[in-house]
């Protein structure tokens, strides 16, 4: 995946770079490629991994105790939406982060129909910030502003994520030993009390998610979702 990330950007740059380049705005190219989120019945709700045929159980997490009450996606990361994500993060494509964070929030009022579990605050998982200044975007606050605002909620950044290499860089095992990135921002308003909806680009094997909720959780949130553009199935996601 990371090679694959790098071909991605190097492709990008040199699109950027022809004169007259210009990309179709977000709105018209889904309606071109007649994509469509997936069905939450096609994918288990507590860990992300797609469901296999008349699977009724998840067998990737129903022996998991997940800090996170369900989670919200729009597919499997793979092409058209995997490119997608690929532009947002390094081709700084603010206008399809916030157009498939407003998809995501519309999932998410299909998806929990109970106004008692629809979250009153979107929070994004923080980007390192030397991360954020190479790549001149912040894609999962971009994403989260467009949820919060189809939501017509908040949003808030009480976390912040010490500097490190990026997930793809790491193997699974790396992933799941490395210790916790995030802290609390000195300052941040209180999220007590508060129904969270945490907000991420992709679910790889949980780990990212599992420990910013566990953070949020010390903060006295009452509850927390997690809304992911995408998952990958290559690897079970809540391993």
């Amino acid at each position: 995946m990371l090679i694959l990330n790098h071909l991605c950007e190097l492709v990008y740059q040199f699109e950027s770079s022809i004169v007259g380049f210009e990309r179709l705005p977000p709105n018209k190219l889904l309606k071109e490629f007649k994509w469509v989120p997936n069905c939450s019945s096609t994918y288990c709700i507590r860990c992300g991994a797609t469901r296999r045929p008349l699977e009724t159980t998840c067998s990737g997490c129903c022996d998991k105790r997940l800090p996170y009450r369900r989670v919200i996606r729009l597919d499997h990361y793979a092409p058209p939406i995997s490119h997608w994500i690929c532009e947002v993060k390094f081709a700084r494509w603010e206008a399809m982060g916030r157009s498939l964070g407003r998809m995501l929030g519309q999932q998410l009022l299909m998806t929990v129909t109970c106004r008692e579990h629809r979250p009153n605050l979107v929070v994004p998982v923080p980007m390192p910030f030397v991360r954020r200044v190479s790549r001149g975007i912040d894609h999962a606050r971009i994403v989260a502003r467009g949820v919060a605002d189809e939501l017509g909620v908040p949003m808030r950044r009480p976390l912040y994520q010490r500097g490190g290499s990026t997930q793809v860089s790491r193997s699974m095992s790396e992933r799941e030993r490395q210790p916790s990135p995030f802290r609390i921002r000195r300052g941040a308003k209180s999220v007590a009390q508060a129904r969270v909806l945490l907000i991420d680009d992709v679910l790889t094997t949980g780990k990212t998610a599992r420990s910013a909720t566990r953070v949020l959780q010390r903060l006295g949130a009452s509850e927390v979702l997690l809304g992911v553009l995408a998952v990958t199935d290559s690897t079970p996601s809540c391993s």
